[in-house]
């Protein structure tokens, strides 16, 4: 059900009887990631989440706290491509208190200089995971190479100031106060008290101004022709662990591309399964290998991204083993027992998500921009059930033919990790 007040906020509501006395609440606003300078959005990445400590104008957080103890009312504030989200999981007793509190930040986030703290201990915080992190070494060496404009990888520590509460208010304060809301609600509630509530708290607010609020300097990944030559990384963390990452470049993602994507996720199933059986039965060994396809609507190229953690002694056979794999599926040597393997436990996923309220909240929350994010949820079953052996054959052949970008995450000294 979706509905707009005279202000011109939008509710989007579900009942569900997944879990009682439970709501999932969101808060879509602005453009996100898109409406933040380029080489800002790591900052605004790491202190989103502080907005909650800035207060109000008129109340301090302490001061929030201590009035609504002992209720759990914090709430995240997140950057995502296409908007900024406010997100919450209250009991439905609590449901009127939490979108109060979230009206109230919408409408007077205070900024106060109290957070000052909190930044720098965030910022040292996503440093310290980022160097310890293979995963995320390997993640972020596609936009570190072809697209650092992009403010996807955070620059060398030495070169960072951490922001202050007044930027972080330059950042925020314009979406939050300005942008049009659009309020989902999934849970334990009923349409009369839903729709009731979100009258009281967003739909009393004044109407907001709807125009474009994406910057035109934003800068998405973009892959080129010619493979880009091997990269070695070091890490800070255990120095047990090691990475072994190839990345194949996809696709830019849109309504039309829907099929195409459903045809690689099997097909990156199919890949994780293979390194598994490849490292257990050739080698003789357990590693932890990971394959995942990434697209998103309209802005990054998606990637077809394999990982496996091993051992930094065993960095090079796996190396080669992980290639030899991507070779043979690129080859179309794909069974149709391969196949089904990994369709089964991925429509089994689908199926119990779908009996969960955060998965319908997150693909409700801002659908009244985005209409093809409920569809895709009703879809996405019918398309991976009616993908075929030939389609995931040719978009092996298509994907997985190129030669990939490999990456190795070694243990090593701190000035070597980038």
């Amino acid at each position: 059900m979706r509905l707009t007040f005279q202000n011109g906020v939008v509710l989007n509501f579900k009942t569900t009887t997944f879990a009682k006395d439970s709501v999932e609440v969101r808060i879509a606003l602005g453009a996100g990631r898109r409406e933040i300078p380029p080489g800002e959005l790591f900052t605004a990445r790491v202190v989103a989440d502080l907005v909650l400590f800035g207060g109000l104008g008129k109340q301090s957080y302490r001061e929030i706290d201590n009035a609504l103890a002992p209720l759990d009312w914090p709430f995240q504030f997140e950057v995502q491509d296409k908007a900024f989200e406010l997100s919450a999981s209250p009991l439905t007793s609590n449901l009127e208190t939490q979108l109060e509190v979230m009206a109230a930040y919408v409408s007077d986030p205070g900024f106060r200089p109290q957070i000052d703290a909190r930044i720098h201990a965030a910022v040292d915080q996503a440093y310290r995971d980022y160097r310890t992190d293979p995963s995320s070494l390997v993640s972020a060496v596609p936009f570190a190479l072809l697209a650092p404009r992009a403010g996807q990888v955070p620059p060398p520590r030495a070169q960072f100031t951490a922001p202050t509460a007044a930027e972080v208010a330059r950042l925020f304060k314009g979406p939050l106060t300005e942008a049009p809301l659009e309020v989902t609600l999934v849970g334990d509630v009923d349409e009369k008290t839903a729709t009731a509530l979100v009258a009281r708290t967003f739909g009393a607010l004044p109407p907001r101004a709807d125009r474009p609020r994406a910057r035109p300097d934003i800068v998405f990944l973009r892959f080129g022709e010619t493979p880009a030559a091997p990269v070695r990384l070091t890490h800070q963390g255990p120095s047990d662990r090691a990475m072994v990452g190839l990345t194949w470049p996809l696709f830019v993602g849109g309504a039309d591309t829907r099929r195409e994507e459903a045809a690689v996720d099997l097909l990156a199933d199919i890949f994780s399964d293979a390194l598994v059986h490849g490292a257990r039965d050739r080698l003789g060994k357990t590693y932890s290998p990971e394959v995942h396809a990434y697209v998103t609507d309209g802005g990054d190229q998606g990637v077809l991204e394999a990982q496996v953690e091993t051992y930094p002694a065993d960095v090079e056979a796996v190396r080669v083993e992980a290639l030899a794999v991507a070779a043979r599926l690129s080859r179309g040597e794909i069974t149709a027992a391969e196949l089904e393997a990994v369709r089964q436990p991925r429509l089994s996923g689908m199926a119990e998500r779908r009996q969960a309220n955060a998965i319908w909240a997150a693909y409700l929350s801002g659908s009244s921009r985005q209409p093809q994010h409920v569809r895709d949820l009703s879809q996405n079953p019918q398309l991976v059930g009616a993908i075929g052996l030939e389609e995931v054959r040719a978009a092996a052949r298509r994907w997985l033919g190129p030669a990939p970008l490999q990456i190795t995450v070694l243990p090593g000294p701190e000035e070597t990790a980038r």
